[in-house]
């Protein structure tokens, strides 16, 4: 277990703060973890690869059936549409919980194949006036700083009163993972996706021994 070593302060000085979609309706939102979850049970590594083509931004996108591989079957449409990080966030969702039993727990693979993410640097130092690089960053404090109340975000059904009750404990730690006087505008949705995307990234960094208990290597 090693839980207690996420329990690491910082914050994003000098991060611009980055626009980020719209609400989803639930039902659309429903639909897109479903796929998701079928999509990584059917070809985890494609599933992967979607996650790395996708932009981390709240702009619409869009993942071709093809990208999924022998989960293409999944999508029902002609492709799957919605916010970028929602589309990430469903999948990085989906892979965290088929390669970790939870957040701080040894995952049942070997460190070296657990999936990439494909987030920008988080490291200290980096350009946090790029938006994608300032998301991973808010993203990475969280996942660090709560990582129970973010293991139950995820495992909260979405749009729940225990998805809402999950983010209310995780508010207060906004202030210390973003800028004073930055805006973070992010919908329920587009939160629950980056998050989903920092702790898998996280917990693999820390299984990969590139996270120790005092911060990043």
């Amino acid at each position: 277990m090693m839980k207690t070593a996420f329990l690491t302060a910082f914050c994003l000085a000098g991060a611009a703060a980055p626009a980020m979609g719209a609400a989803l309706s639930k039902d659309a939102e429903v639909d897109i973890y479903n796929i998701a979850r079928c999509a990584v049970a059917k070809d985890h590594d494609a599933a992967a690869a979607t996650v790395r083509r996708l932009p981390l931004t709240g702009d619409e996108a869009t993942v071709e059936p093809a990208w999924l591989g022998n989960g293409a079957g999944c999508v029902k449409s002609a492709a799957l549409a919605g916010p970028a990080v929602v589309l990430r966030g469903a999948l990085a969702q989906a892979l965290y919980f088929r390669d970790f039993k939870e957040f701080g727990v040894r995952p049942r693979m070997a460190p070296a194949l657990l999936a990439d993410m494909g987030l920008p640097p988080v490291n200290d130092g980096v350009d946090t006036s790029k938006p994608d690089v300032a998301l991973a960053r808010f993203g990475d404090c969280l996942a660090r700083n709560v990582p129970e109340d973010t293991d139950k975000l995820l495992q909260s059904p979405v749009d729940s009163p225990l998805e809402r009750s999950a983010i209310a404990r995780i508010q207060p730690y906004f202030a210390g993972c973003y800028p004073k006087n930055a805006r973070f505008n992010a919908s329920r949705s587009t939160l629950r996706g980056l998050l989903a995307l920092s702790a898998y990234s996280a917990s693999t960094r820390y299984w990969r021994g590139e996270i120790v208990a005092n911060g990043t290597r």
